[in-house]
């Protein structure tokens, strides 16, 4: 039972990343390494990821979908454009439209790689 249990959260990333719609990428992971799982420490797993999804290209302005999967929570999904000219960043609403940008910072990974597109 443990080795299946071991088995299961290193093979979690994988499927979890085979599940995102095409064309998505990858722009970040989460690494755990824990105490009470010695071999964390040798061979860490990855619990989460955080992936753009297709964009969207209209001048400076980027539309394109963020999407956030952690071990054991519900995958959530948003909808964002981004303003390369100004590293801002504004989610979409329900009803339509954006709310108002905020500023990110030029390190940011979701900038780097939907600007960089």
């Amino acid at each position: 039972m443990l080795l299946t249990s071991i088995a299961i959260e290193y093979s979690w990333y994988d499927t979890s990343r085979a599940k995102l719609p095409a064309g998505s990428t990858v722009i970040d992971t989460v690494e755990v390494q824990a105490f009470y799982k010695p071999w964390t420490y040798i061979w860490p797993f990855t619990e989460g990821l955080l992936a753009v999804g297709p964009i969207q290209i209209n001048g400076d302005l980027r539309e394109t979908t963020i999407h956030r999967r952690m071990r054991w929570q519900t995958p959530e999904e948003v909808a964002i454009q981004l303003d390369c000219a100004n590293n801002s960043i504004a989610r979409a609403l329900v009803n339509g439209g954006y709310e108002d940008p905020v500023e990110l910072a030029e390190t940011d990974p979701i900038l780097a790689k939907v600007c960089s597109s």
